[in-house]
């Protein structure tokens, strides 16, 4: 039995948002258009915008660090690769110098006498990166160095910055794999439900929502049974979404948090997060019941 199958009703609130009150039936067929829906496809239940311009998307974490990712390979005409296919530690150097993100990232490694020196695989934003655009098409290996593609160079114009946000996003939800970000075991569930996890997340969290509450408003229950599968920890189910789903959505500036990422482990914090504002212009739902 696949998952699309197996999956149960929802738990929680029937979400009201036409004239007429949504059924069950109408919410549970919405959700199996979401499951298999082409993210690309003109009619698919999920639209992402390809309209959004640099103005838009240049202050956005994940979007401004892959250019400069990208534009750093191209000026030095390819990037050296490691047998294992990393970035040797030199090049992981000189992408410390210039992008900040990795060098936060870092710091607390080099300073805490962790790491004397940083490679790839220290820094996991670096892998994130190296990850999608690899799946994205944007890089490619010959021998060993890799290479922007020609595709990535058309997308580095400021005119195609909505299109390379738009790429940047679909690679990282659909095909990189988001087991990566959360430090448990597979949780393939997770990831198959990403699109009905998103349009809950348009709906619930219009307003500061407490990160403990959002895994019973967004998974459906055969996502929270197979992460609670995977850990006796008692907060499994938060952890997961957030190392998966919420903090890549802060990386491209469709949530916030409450709290800086460096402040999320502090005794007492209770994390909240919203949607901003280009949530709702980068991603609709076509939900017609």
């Amino acid at each position: 039995m696949t998952f699309r199958d197996s999956f149960p009703p929802l738990g929680g609130r029937i979400i009201r948002i036409d004239v007429r009150p949504a059924t069950k039936a109408d919410e549970d067929a919405f959700i199996a258009q979401l499951l298999k829906a082409d993210w690309n496809a003109p009619d698919s239940p999920i639209r992402l915008a390809d309209d959004l311009s640099l103005d838009d998307v240049k202050h956005v974490l994940f979007f401004d660090q892959a250019r400069q990712f990208l534009r750093l390979m191209d000026e030095n005409k390819g990037a050296p690769l490691t047998p294992t296919g990393n970035f040797n530690r030199v090049y992981v150097a000189l992408m410390l110098e210039r992008m900040d993100w990795l060098r936060r990232y870092a710091k607390p490694l080099l300073e805490g006498g962790l790491c004397k020196v940083i490679n790839e695989g220290d820094i996991m934003p670096l892998g994130v990166l190296h990850g999608v655009c690899e799946f994205g098409k944007l890089v490619h290996k010959r021998r060993n160095r890799v290479f922007l593609t020609n595709k990535a160079r058309d997308l580095l114009a400021d005119a195609q910055a909505g299109s390379l946000y738009r790429q940047l996003f679909i690679t990282l939800f659909r095909a990189f794999s988001l087991d990566f970000l959360s430090g448990f075991q597979p949780t393939p569930f997770v990831q198959h439900s990403i699109a009905v996890i998103l349009w809950r997340l348009q709906l619930v969290a219009r307003d500061w929502i407490a990160l403990n509450q959002l895994p019973r408003e967004v998974f459906l229950n055969a996502v929270s049974e197979q992460v609670r599968a995977v850990s006796i920890w008692p907060e499994v189910e938060p952890d997961v979404l957030r190392g998966e789903v919420l903090r890549p959505l802060l990386w491209f500036g469709l949530l916030e948090c409450d709290h800086a990422e460096d402040e999320w482990h502090h005794r007492g914090v209770v994390l909240r997060f919203r949607k901003t504002p280009l949530f709702d212009h980068f991603l609709t739902f076509d939900y017609l019941p």
